[in-house]
């Protein structure tokens, strides 16, 4: 699985930054592998390798730390589905900082779908999230995948409340994700998801199953 494949051996991402095998484990990394982790943060961009690397050499050098550092790599996992193999890797000291915190409430609340909850605790931070300029829109393209699955229908208020939309923002997005509105519900395109699905019908009971049953019934 992902984790694995990222624990089991560092990557030639990992090679490119510190070079000689001799170098991966030592507190010296530690340095050149922020450089490399803040430098893809700031073009929005993630390595899961390089992030794992890092988070490997805080468990084995604590003093070396960086709350920041971390704060960024939980935030890059927010919305690609590395945010568990990332926390997995955290000391409980490190799961208790605040900036760190911030960002596992995040993820739960978007783990259970409160979603208006989630963009009122994004507005407390949100010079936290300055270097990711498309992380809002990235965040509504992701609650909007988690919401076509399930409904065919929704309330307008709901779902402006989901994406954090309102206007014509909110009526370029359906347009564009093609939706329509209908009065105050926005209908979304069918896919296999949000479709009732026919129940199997049962496997055909056996005789001596059948007997068994009525048995059981009558001797009630």
């Amino acid at each position: 699985d992902r984790f694995n494949r990222a624990t089991k051996e560092m990557s030639d991402a990992v090679s490119a930054v510190l070079g000689s095998r001799r170098n991966r484990y030592t507190k010296d990394a530690v340095e050149p592998l922020e450089n490399a982790v803040r430098a893809k943060c700031n073009a929005g961009e993630a390595s899961v390798d390089l992030n794992v690397a890092l988070l490997r050499l805080y468990e084995f050098y604590p003093a070396h730390t960086n709350t920041e550092m971390i704060r960024k790599i939980l935030i890059s996992g927010l919305l690609s589905g590395d945010y568990g193999t990332y926390a997995y890797l955290l000391s409980e000291d490190s799961r208790m900082e605040d900036g760190v915190a911030m960002v596992s409430r995040m993820a739960e609340l978007l783990e259970n779908c409160e979603y208006a909850a989630f963009w009122r605790e994004k507005a407390k931070r949100n010079m936290v999230f300055s270097h990711l300029p498309h992380f809002d829109e990235q965040a509504r393209q992701y609650i909007f995948q988690t919401v076509s699955q399930t409904y065919q229908r929704l309330q307008r208020s709901l779902l402006e409340e989901y994406l954090n939309l309102t206007g014509a923002a909110f009526a370029d997005f359906i347009t564009a994700a093609g939706c329509t509105l209908v009065d105050d519900d926005v209908r979304l395109s069918l896919n296999s998801e949000n479709q009732h699905k026919p129940r199997a019908a049962p496997s055909t009971l056996q005789f001596d199953q059948l007997t068994r049953v009525l048995g059981a019934a009558v001797s009630r």
